[in-house]
């Protein structure tokens, strides 16, 4: 009698347990196929993620303050891989099928980069931010008009690294070698802040309200001098400013036409579409995500 009294919990246990699985499996499907993805595949680094939370920002509800922290707190920031180390033998810092050719044009980057920044890191100032997004731009537009090599299986083979395999430095190759976009060009930005001592994060921009898709990608860096984050978009050549002080992503899109340069110029910031949004995530693949739709 006793035996089956256990034997109908058990029972009772499991059942319990197997509903609690569809359930969960039901409500979040997405975020375990995205988990699982993350685990053993390599998906598109958008996708390999395990969103536990959707937290869309609304500056005009005076009752949460989350909109001011994420501006404000340098706890925010983007700890999505590792970072890029620059003291190793440059042969160690790439992982990809490099050519000789395109590996001198990495040696020579990386030395102009310290030639310039090296006194400057730990400094942190928005001076120093300034100057890097003109290095990182200048030397893209030079990688636009003449790249070493057309798209060809290094790029490929960069493509299929997951993320958590890839090194920054993989990256900065690409950067240097190829025409590239706006992914790398961040990509790339972040690496060198970093390596400088600055918090950062990369920011994506989705032309569809609250999607977790990448039409442009940016980033932030935590700015010691202005205590908030401050937009970094080395593409477009643009920290936003708006009477003489930087502004973060989260306080430029309510209101591009307020940015100092579209007051001089009238030339707003391509990519300010009124319905998109602006989002990013904080750690690692499980994680809360956060989204501002632009007015």
């Amino acid at each position: 009698m006793f035996s089956r009294k256990i034997n109908k919990l058990y029972i009772t246990f499991f059942i319990f347990i197997a509903v609690m699985v569809i359930f969960l499996g039901k409500k979040y499907e997405f975020h375990i196929t995205n988990l699982y993805e993350y685990t053993f595949h390599r998906a598109p680094y958008i996708n390999r993620v395990f969103y536990t939370k959707l937290r869309v920002i609304n500056p005009k509800n005076s009752k949460d303050d989350l909109y001011k922290k994420l501006i404000m707190d340098k706890n925010y920031e983007d700890r999505r891989w590792g970072t890029a180390n620059f003291k190793r033998p440059f042969e160690h810092q790439i992982s990809i099928n490099y050519a000789p050719t395109g590996m001198q044009n990495y040696i020579s980057f990386i030395k102009e980069f310290s030639d310039k920044f090296s006194i400057r890191k730990g400094e942190l100032s928005d001076q120093v931010a300034e100057k890097l997004k003109k290095f990182v731009y200048y030397n893209w537009l030079k990688g636009q008009k003449s790249p070493e090599f057309e798209p060809d299986e290094v790029i490929e083979e960069i493509m299929n690294k997951s993320e958590k395999d890839r090194n920054p430095e993989d990256l900065i190759y690409w950067f240097v070698n190829y025409k590239c976009a706006c992914g790398t060009i961040s990509e790339t930005s972040v690496a060198l802040l970093r390596e400088l001592g600055f918090r950062t994060r990369l920011l994506r921009m989705s032309k569809e309200r609250n999607k977790q898709i990448a039409n442009h990608v940016f980033l932030e860096y935590y700015s010691k001098d202005s205590k908030k984050w401050v937009m970094f978009d080395a593409m477009e050549n643009l920290i936003p400013q708006r009477d003489g002080k930087l502004l973060s992503a989260l306080e430029f899109f309510l209101n591009p036409k307020d940015e100092d340069n579209y007051k001089r110029t009238k030339d707003l910031y391509p990519h300010a579409n009124p319905g998109s949004s602006i989002w990013f995530q904080i750690n690692g693949p499980i994680k809360t995500l956060f989204f501002l739709t632009i007015q």
